[in-house]
């Protein structure tokens, strides 16, 4: 905690969250509690992330919905752009229940936004989303026809339980970079 609020260059959130991901397993050395609270008191999306998705390792989703649940109003941003970081952030959580609120910009008029939640629910979501997707399936638009076949065909192979639990490689796969000088 102190070494995240002292340094919040990018460098120090990166070997933060490597150092979270790295004690995602020993929640004798980090507690639940201090996820909690580490996750509570940052303001990096990376970083908090990150705890939500050791938490979500560990059994529990609480903090997953509530990064969520703080996305999920950006995704009414008047912005396209921030619409689609916004997307994209939640594809990074590799969690079911980040694509339930997705799914709502799979029908934006801006199809750059559309393409990039086909993606997010592409790497969130498991075979309940697949009846969001058949609509997209006949769209007039190439691009997001051919995207959303290749979604449905990717999420049919995902159990309606798959992605409700991180595992260790969900968060490995993306951690921030350290750069190295």
């Amino acid at each position: 905690r102190d070494f995240v609020a002292e340094n919040t260059h990018p460098h120090t959130i990166a070997i933060a969250c490597k150092v979270v991901a790295d004690l995602a397993e020993n929640p004798d050395t980090l507690t639940n509690q201090e996820l909690v609270s580490l996750y509570d008191n940052q303001t990096n999306k990376a970083f908090k992330r990150v705890l939500a998705q050791v938490l979500s390792l560990r059994g529990d989703n609480s903090l997953m919905q509530k990064l969520v649940s703080e996305a999920e109003s950006a995704l009414k941003n008047q912005d396209a752009a921030e619409r689609r970081k916004v997307l994209l952030d939640l594809a990074k959580t590799h969690y079911a229940g980040a694509a339930n609120a997705i799914v709502s910009s799979l029908h934006d008029g801006d199809t750059s936004v559309k393409l990039d939640a086909l993606l997010a629910l592409r790497g969130t979501g498991n075979e309940s989303h697949i009846r969001h997707l058949e609509k997209l399936t006949n769209d007039t638009d190439e691009s997001v026809r051919w995207l959303a076949n290749d979604a449905v065909s990717h999420l049919q192979n995902l159990s309606t339980k798959a992605r409700t639990k991180l595992t260790t490689a969900d968060i490995a796969s993306e951690l921030p970079l350290i750069p190295v000088n």
